[in-house]
């Protein structure tokens, strides 16, 4: 049987999680092992609860009654493990984000998006592309065992590849770093599966984060070489 429940207190000295169940009007106390199947081992910088514990506190989370009359929320979270497979697409909640690499939240599970699944072209940070606690599309690309978080990509949810394109063609695009082997041109960013050098005189007037209008010239099995047009507001 699976309820409902809101994770209330953390009992540092007998490792245990009491979870209010509001259908029941009671209190049930989770073990230590019934609480995630992540380690419980780590405490954040500011706190001395386990890092994993503190970021259920006050939330709700389900959980499964076991044969014994116990209740066990890692139970319900193995569940949802095992019921993703490499390739499905899902949809999942950003909750933390640092410069290289993204954190979501799936039902009960983590998700972990590094830095190379988030695009292909040359970018400086993740805060480019996410904002805490929007829902964005990621897939799963590897599982390993149910402790280890699941790792997704961004990228690969963009079905836009450099097949969509042609010789003529106009398109917006962002400004991600020079070339330098020629300074003479400008890396340009049409999406995260497809980018582009951008011809100019002087990559100078540019800036990291530009957006432009540009030609396509030629399509390449690398990208797109690409002309300016001009700037867009």
């Amino acid at each position: 049987m699976t309820v409902q429940g809101i994770a209330r207190t953390w009992n540092p000295i007998s490792k245990t999680l009491d979870v209010e169940v509001p259908d029941k009007d009671s209190f049930v106390r989770l073990k230590e092992e019934d609480i995630s199947i992540y380690s419980t081992a780590k405490s954040g910088k500011n706190h001395t609860i386990p890092y994993e514990v503190f970021n259920l506190l006050g939330k709700p989370i389900s959980l499964i009654q076991k044969s014994d009359g116990s209740f066990s929320h890692s139970a319900c979270m193995l569940n949802e493990f095992n019921a993703l497979n490499v390739g499905d697409v899902i949809k999942a909640t950003v909750i933390r984000i640092t410069r290289i690499s993204v954190l979501l939240k799936y039902k009960g599970l983590t998700l972990f998006i590094p830095f190379k699944e988030i695009s292909d072209s040359r970018f400086y940070d993740a805060h480019e592309y996410f904002k805490l606690y929007h829902k964005v599309f990621v897939k799963v690309i590897q599982k390993s065992d149910p402790s280890s978080y699941i790792i997704v990509s961004y990228k690969r949810c963009f079905s836009d590849n450099l097949n969509n394109y042609n010789s003529y063609d106009i398109v917006i695009g962002k400004v991600t770093s020079e070339v330098t082997y020629f300074n003479d041109g400008l890396f340009i960013e049409i999406s995260p599966r497809v980018s582009g050098i951008m011809n100019c005189n002087d990559p100078s007037m540019f800036k990291y984060g530009d957006k432009v209008r540009c030609r396509v010239r030629r399509v390449t099995p690398k990208g797109l070489k690409l002309d300016f047009l001009s700037f867009v507001q």
